[in-house]
């Protein structure tokens, strides 16, 4: 039988070259697919320890403060944080309604604190205006008035009015004005606001329930269920 010789080892040479790339190919197609399991594991790690973290900050902030707005007893077993803002409509609902309720069914009857803290910024003049009359009428026991106020008068918050409604409720306009001028106060509430949405809280309203989030403003009666269970649970861990 004749052949050609260079032709056979040509032809065997192809063959083993492609072998060769099919090879070196499915190397990288395996070295892909476990650096992407790597970068998997990596993005899954990094993830946690960020949802650590985040966890962490909102522990540490939803710490009770001595310059905190407290409505209800100091020893309730529930305690209740609302992260809000004047201009934020929703939050405006909260207080118009939800608030009124957990006042009634919760707060009063000594098994709910509730915490407000305000999202201020320092370009909306008015917005920080409000908060500040708000930390004022809370010193002299008027909050609740206060906010009643401002909720029939929303979306205006007019500084003119809020300072007449303030100084009516309070009787002191020279301790007021000597509250709305002190800059501290204005740095205080500017800085506590940074540190809120540094820990993750943008939006408003932000509820915590002993640490359970919620976000928006709550069906009532989904929320009162969730306090209840909360209050039995502290009930039953006091007991053991």
């Amino acid at each position: 039988m004749n052949y050609d010789k260079n032709k056979v080892v040509t032809h065997w040479t192809k063959i083993f070259l492609i072998l060769e790339i099919q090879i070196i190919l499915l190397l990288v197609i395996i070295a892909m697919l476990k650096l992407n399991s790597l970068d998997t594991k990596v993005f899954n790690t990094n993830k946690f320890i960020h949802e650590v973290l985040v966890d962490k900050r909102i522990e540490t902030l939803n710490i009770l403060k001595d310059s905190d707005i407290m409505l209800g007893k100091m020893d309730a077993p529930v305690t209740l944080i609302v992260y809000s803002r004047f201009d934020c409509s929703a939050c405006n609902d909260f207080f118009a309604g939800t608030y009124e309720s957990l006042k009634t069914d919760f707060i009063d009857k000594g098994l709910v604190k509730l915490i407000v803290r305000y999202l201020v910024h320092p370009s909306k003049k008015n917005t920080l205006y409000a908060t500040k009359c708000a930390y004022y009428a809370n010193q002299s026991a008027k909050y609740d008035q206060f906010v009643k106020q401002l909720c029939i008068d929303y979306p205006r918050l007019d500084t003119v009015s809020m300072k007449s409604w303030t100084i009516a409720m309070t009787k002191k306009p020279e301790a007021f004005q000597a509250f709305i001028n002190d800059i501290s106060t204005t740095e205080n509430l500017i800085r506590s606001a940074a540190t809120i949405r540094a820990s993750g809280i943008r939006e408003t309203p932000v509820l915590f329930i002993n640490n359970q989030r919620i976000t928006g403003n709550p069906d009532y009666n989904e929320l009162s269920r969730i306090i209840l269970a909360e209050v039995e649970n502290e009930i039953s861990n006091e007991v053991k």
